[in-house]
Protein backbone atom coordinates (compact mmCIF):
# COMPACT_ATOMS: atom_id res chain seq x y z
CA UNK A 1 0.00 0.00 0.00
CA UNK A 2 1.17 3.86 -0.54
CA UNK A 3 1.36 6.61 1.52
CA UNK A 4 0.41 10.33 0.56
CA UNK A 5 4.06 12.44 1.71
CA UNK A 6 2.73 14.70 4.45
CA UNK A 7 1.69 18.78 3.62
CA UNK A 8 4.10 20.76 2.76
CA UNK A 9 6.22 17.61 1.17
CA UNK A 10 5.89 15.64 -2.24
CA UNK A 11 7.33 12.78 -3.80
CA UNK A 12 9.63 14.09 -7.05
CA UNK A 13 9.08 10.69 -8.63
CA UNK A 14 8.39 7.24 -8.59
CA UNK A 15 9.81 4.55 -6.62
CA UNK A 16 10.05 6.37 -3.52
CA UNK A 17 9.91 4.08 -0.34
CA UNK A 18 10.21 5.45 2.64
CA UNK A 19 9.05 9.23 4.36
CA UNK A 20 12.58 10.76 4.07
CA UNK A 21 12.14 10.70 0.51
CA UNK A 22 9.58 13.01 0.37
CA UNK A 23 11.25 16.64 -0.54
CA UNK A 24 10.00 19.58 1.37
CA UNK A 25 9.54 22.70 -0.14
CA UNK A 26 12.31 25.04 -0.22
CA UNK A 27 11.70 28.61 1.25
CA UNK A 28 9.67 30.87 -1.12
CA UNK A 29 7.19 28.17 -2.18
CA UNK A 30 4.64 25.71 -0.26
CA UNK A 31 3.50 22.47 -1.38
CA UNK A 32 0.75 21.86 -3.85
CA UNK A 33 -0.35 18.34 -4.80
CA UNK A 34 2.25 17.48 -6.58
CA UNK A 35 4.90 19.74 -6.52
CA UNK A 36 6.45 23.48 -5.13
CA UNK A 37 5.07 26.58 -6.15
CA UNK A 38 6.37 29.92 -5.93
CA UNK A 39 4.68 32.07 -4.07
CA UNK A 40 2.97 35.63 -5.62
CA UNK A 41 3.93 38.75 -5.47
CA UNK A 42 2.20 39.97 -1.78
CA UNK A 43 2.93 37.00 -0.18
CA UNK A 44 6.54 35.28 1.17
CA UNK A 45 7.17 31.95 3.09
CA UNK A 46 9.93 31.99 5.37
CA UNK A 47 10.00 28.61 6.38
CA UNK A 48 10.39 24.83 4.40
CA UNK A 49 8.14 22.36 4.31
CA UNK A 50 4.88 24.71 4.38
CA UNK A 51 1.16 24.37 1.93
CA UNK A 52 0.82 28.05 2.03
CA UNK A 53 2.39 31.35 1.82
CA UNK A 54 2.13 34.03 3.94
CA UNK A 55 0.12 37.48 3.33
CA UNK A 56 1.77 40.91 2.96
CA UNK A 57 0.27 42.79 6.31
CA UNK A 58 -1.87 45.60 5.46
CA UNK A 59 -0.32 48.99 4.76
CA UNK A 60 2.08 46.69 2.93
CA UNK A 61 2.63 46.27 -0.89
CA UNK A 62 4.80 43.05 -2.27
CA UNK A 63 8.08 44.03 -3.79
CA UNK A 64 11.26 42.08 -5.51
CA UNK A 65 12.03 39.11 -7.12
CA UNK A 66 11.15 35.26 -6.58
CA UNK A 67 11.69 33.61 -4.25
CA UNK A 68 9.97 35.62 -1.97
CA UNK A 69 11.39 34.67 1.51
CA UNK A 70 11.29 37.38 3.78
CA UNK A 71 9.01 39.73 5.06
CA UNK A 72 11.26 42.22 5.25
CA UNK A 73 12.35 42.59 1.86
CA UNK A 74 9.21 41.68 0.15
CA UNK A 75 6.75 43.48 1.57
CA UNK A 76 7.27 46.91 1.70
CA UNK A 77 5.59 49.86 3.01
CA UNK A 78 2.90 51.65 1.51
CA UNK A 79 4.11 55.33 0.67
CA UNK A 80 3.25 58.69 2.12
CA UNK A 81 -0.46 60.11 0.99
CA UNK A 82 -1.39 56.10 0.65
CA UNK A 83 -2.22 53.50 3.15
CA UNK A 84 -3.96 49.86 2.21
CA UNK A 85 -6.23 48.04 4.07
CA UNK A 86 -6.15 45.25 2.30
CA UNK A 87 -3.27 42.54 2.95
CA UNK A 88 -1.53 40.69 0.20
CA UNK A 89 -1.69 43.28 -2.13
CA UNK A 90 1.03 43.05 -5.32
CA UNK A 91 2.46 46.25 -6.20
CA UNK A 92 2.20 49.74 -4.95
CA UNK A 93 -0.01 51.08 -7.51
CA UNK A 94 -2.68 48.90 -5.39
CA UNK A 95 -1.81 51.16 -2.18
CA UNK A 96 -4.79 53.78 -2.11
CA UNK A 97 -4.35 57.73 -2.42
CA UNK A 98 -5.79 59.83 0.40
CA UNK A 99 -8.78 61.12 -0.25
CA UNK A 100 -9.18 65.06 -1.15
CA UNK A 101 -8.88 67.45 1.94
CA UNK A 102 -6.83 65.06 3.13
CA UNK A 103 -2.69 64.28 3.23
CA UNK A 104 -0.57 61.65 4.42
CA UNK A 105 2.83 61.71 6.13
CA UNK A 106 2.78 57.98 7.58
CA UNK A 107 4.70 55.21 5.76
CA UNK A 108 2.76 51.78 5.63
CA UNK A 109 -0.38 53.09 7.23
CA UNK A 110 -3.24 50.52 7.12
CA UNK A 111 -6.01 52.13 6.98
CA UNK A 112 -6.87 55.87 5.77
CA UNK A 113 -8.24 57.04 9.55
CA UNK A 114 -4.17 56.01 10.62
CA UNK A 115 -2.47 57.49 7.70
CA UNK A 116 -4.28 60.64 6.52
CA UNK A 117 -5.16 63.42 7.99
CA UNK A 118 -7.65 66.07 7.33
CA UNK A 119 -6.51 69.41 6.10
CA UNK A 120 -7.18 72.27 8.78
CA UNK A 121 -8.52 75.76 8.08
CA UNK A 122 -6.49 77.78 5.44
CA UNK A 123 -4.96 74.50 4.01
CA UNK A 124 -6.02 72.26 1.30
CA UNK A 125 -5.13 69.51 -0.77
CA UNK A 126 -7.27 69.67 -3.96
CA UNK A 127 -5.79 66.21 -5.45
CA UNK A 128 -5.34 62.49 -4.16
CA UNK A 129 -2.31 61.56 -2.80
CA UNK A 130 -0.97 64.60 -1.05
CA UNK A 131 1.99 64.18 1.67
CA UNK A 132 0.95 67.54 2.62
CA UNK A 133 -1.79 70.54 2.70
CA UNK A 134 -0.99 73.44 0.69
CA UNK A 135 -1.74 76.99 1.93
CA UNK A 136 -5.01 78.16 0.13
CA UNK A 137 -3.76 80.55 -2.57
CA UNK A 138 -4.64 84.40 -2.28
CA UNK A 139 -4.93 84.91 -6.13
CA UNK A 140 -8.74 84.96 -7.67
CA UNK A 141 -10.34 86.33 -4.19
CA UNK A 142 -10.68 82.71 -2.94
CA UNK A 143 -10.91 81.39 0.80
CA UNK A 144 -10.48 77.96 1.62
CA UNK A 145 -13.18 76.24 4.20
CA UNK A 146 -12.06 73.44 5.94
CA UNK A 147 -12.40 69.80 3.98
CA UNK A 148 -11.74 71.34 0.32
Amino acid sequence: MCNFCPAGRFADGTGKTTLEQCVKCPVGTFASVSECEYCVKGEYQDEEGQTRCKACVAGKYGNGSLPYIDATQQCVKCPKGTYSAAPAIDNVDRCTNCTRGKAGDVVGAPSEEQGCTECAEGRVATETGKTTCDLCPIDDNRFCPRYV
